[in-house]
């Protein structure tokens, strides 16, 4: 940008052009405003009706552009309501771009008159008023194309331009995005002119960014994945070292993984919220941490009131007598104890169960005091079983805080999980939960990490006492380790989440799982050299007690390898190839599929849209399409 000063010295009138210049919108496709409406208005089919009545208008149009007005005339009867709803959106989202309004304000302070020119359907009133809010009130001129009926891109309005203001053209600096409008065309009429790249071309075409280019090559129509790499983008742009270094790396990280993940999951909290009316929220600890502080950040204005709440299987164990692991057996073993019984030396775990079981009798007066201490700390902090409540919690498969809540609120309480592990559980005990994502396949990557970003900056905790949490003595080294870097993750997140309801000016959508599992996926399939060095310094608890470390989290996160990424791009070739399928099988060897491939169908063109590992062979009907060495064969699925 310091070149552009330079040149800004050198003439007598700097022109600028607005989208993507002087503005930007939070997405990657500007048109994907349309979808943003389609998603937060609950419109179906807005988008594509949107978009043929601009087709239309332009084939119709005898000018060089269209207005607003145009492109509502010729849109379905039951969207033309919607022209007010898009300008509003287009206000609301629309932001300055901080290197070129430093450029614009350097122009003011050099005395330089100031031109404004843009290709565009929007009223020019309308532009006025969004220029005034991001801070560029004064200019000269003010050239749209939908308002003059020419354009820049034909040359036309350069032309005209030129002759309004009369002077010579080497005295004009252009300053746009586009190479042909706003570089080709001045240059043709004389003008001196400058490109500056958009903000999301500068970051898709970084090279160490290259994984996010194909991703949105993969998945052009994913709204969720429009909005979190352009949010990248602009974080980039000010980061230049983003996700580059070990010094914010767990920072870097949190923002671009963390974040997605829990604002998507905490909208969908917030949804659920709204439709059964919900007054209370309990995020359980140690997971609901940084999902605590992402939900009142989302839902600031909210009258539901949320909790941070321990309710741990050590605590089940005390208050219920209830344990699932060999961990949680031992507590009630360490009651019996307290409790002045004999111990014996067990055999193994079926004796010890044995011995609980012969003896759980002696522990009900204990286990008394101890729900009745639990639900003393339940309304010390406020929590009032009145109202309606539910639980939050990132996955579950014995529910284990959610029926200790209800065991102490005396009543039934819900939950709201991203995954749950174990539905016949939930069946064959009557628990009533809510779920982000029904089929743990379609977020398999999601729940690969998601213990890990949302952990909280604390140690396991052991045991509730007046009300206040003991935590573990000592703990591992590799616990210390997450506990020292998770506050850099949580601010990641919750930094990733304040920009988005920031860009978004509150129309904040709902996040497919599936298109953030994607985009998690795909992160997790490229990692870069240093992704891998970093993460590989994380060690997973492989024990309910949290007293053994030997789980690297890289050998728990599925498909991180380049071989994985191969495939993927391998499967999206061949598919481009194959005529009327809809999925594809992948073998290694000839008998089990080790990748099930489909693709979802949009007019001529097809995307790749899942891989998920297959266990058995769902569907024989298949035949031979490719043999690749002899060692991957593709099977073709025919169409039903």
């Amino acid at each position: 940008m310091k070149n552009i000063h330079t040149l800004i010295d050198s003439h007598d009138i700097i022109s600028f052009d607005i989208f993507d210049t002087l503005l930007t919108r939070p997405y990657i496709n500007p048109y994907h405003l349309m979808r943003h409406i389609e998603n937060c208005m609950n419109v179906p089919g807005f988008y594509n009706a949107r978009m043929m009545a601009e087709h239309i208008a332009r084939k119709k149009s005898v000018r060089e552009d269209i207005t607003l007005d145009e492109i509502y005339e010729n849109i379905d009867a039951q969207f033309q309501n919607l022209k007010d709803t898009e300008l509003d959106f287009e206000y609301r989202v629309l932001r300055p771009r901080d290197d070129v309004r430093d450029l614009y304000e350097y122009a003011i302070k050099c005395g330089k008159k100031i031109a404004i020119l843009s290709d565009m359907y929007l009223p020019r009133d309308f532009l006025i008023s969004v220029l005034k809010k991001c801070g560029y009130q004064k200019y000269d001129w003010l050239y749209v194309s939908g308002d003059v009926g020419v354009a820049k891109h034909t040359g036309n309005m350069y032309r005209k331009f030129l002759t309004d203001c009369g002077i010579k053209p080497d005295k004009i600096l252009h300053i746009g995005d586009s190479e042909i409008s706003d570089v080709k065309m001045p240059r043709a009429n004389g003008i001196h002119a400058v490109r500056v790249p958009r903000i999301s071309e500068l970051f898709l075409s970084s090279p160490q960014n290259h994984r996010f280019r194909e991703l949105y090559d993969l998945n052009p129509d994913s709204l969720e994945i429009s909005i979190i790499l352009m949010q990248l983008a602009r974080h980039f742009a000010i980061k230049n070292d983003f996700l580059g270094t070990g010094v914010s790396y767990w920072h870097d990280f949190g923002y671009a993984i963390g974040g997605p993940v829990a604002y998507g999951f905490c909208k969908y909290i917030q949804s659920v919220a709204h439709e059964n009316n919900l007054k209370q929220l309990l995020f359980i600890a140690r997971d609901g941490y940084t999902l605590h502080r992402v939900f009142d950040l989302i839902s600031a204005n909210s009258d539901i009131k949320s909790f941070y709440v321990y309710a741990q299987r050590i605590l089940r164990a005390k208050c219920m007598l209830e344990y699932g692991d060999e961990h949680n057996a031992d507590v009630l073993i360490d009651m019996l104890r307290n409790a002045n019984i004999n111990i014996p030396n067990f055999a193994d775990y079926t004796a010890k169960r044995k011995f609980i079981c012969e003896n759980i009798d002696i522990l009900r007066n204990d286990a008394d005091t101890h729900m009745s201490e639990y639900r003393k700390y339940l309304s010390d902090t406020g929590i009032d079983f009145s109202l309606p409540t539910m639980v939050v919690d990132s996955g579950a498969a014995t529910f284990s805080a959610q029926r200790l809540i209800s065991a102490a609120a005396g009543r039934a309480i819900d939950g709201i999980y991203t995954i749950i592990t174990k539905p016949d559980y939930a069946r064959k005990n009557n628990i009533r939960y809510n779920v982000w994502s029904e089929s743990p396949s379609d977020i398999d990557n999601i729940t690969s990490v998601i213990e890990f970003i949302f952990m909280a900056p604390q140690a396991p905790v052991t045991d509730l006492i007046n009300g206040a949490p003991v935590y573990q003595e000592n703990p591992h080294p590799s616990e210390l380790f997450r506990n020292n870097i998770a506050p850099e993750i949580s601010n990641g997140i919750t930094d990733f989440v304040s920009d988005i309801v920031d860009a978004l000016d509150g129309l904040t959508p709902e996040f497919n799982p599936i298109s953030v599992n994607e985009y998690v996926r795909w992160f997790l399939c490229n990692l870069s050299k240093m992704d891998i060095k970093m993460l590989g310094l994380v060690r997973c608890a492989s024990n309910a007690s949290h007293t053994e470390y030997n789980q690297r989290l890289l050998d728990m996160i599925y498909g991180y390898s380049r071989t994985n990424r191969a495939i993927y791009l391998l499967c999206f070739k061949i598919f481009t190839q194959i005529k009327y399928t809809d999925s594809i099988k992948i073998y290694i060897g000839n008998k089990i599929p080790f990748i099930n491939a489909t693709r979802r169908h949009n007019k001529t063109k097809y995307r790749l849209f899942n891989i998920i590992p297959l266990l058995t062979v769902k569907n024989k009907n298949t035949h031979r399409c490719y043999d690749l060495f002899g060692i991957l064969r593709i099977m073709r699925v025919k169409d039903k």
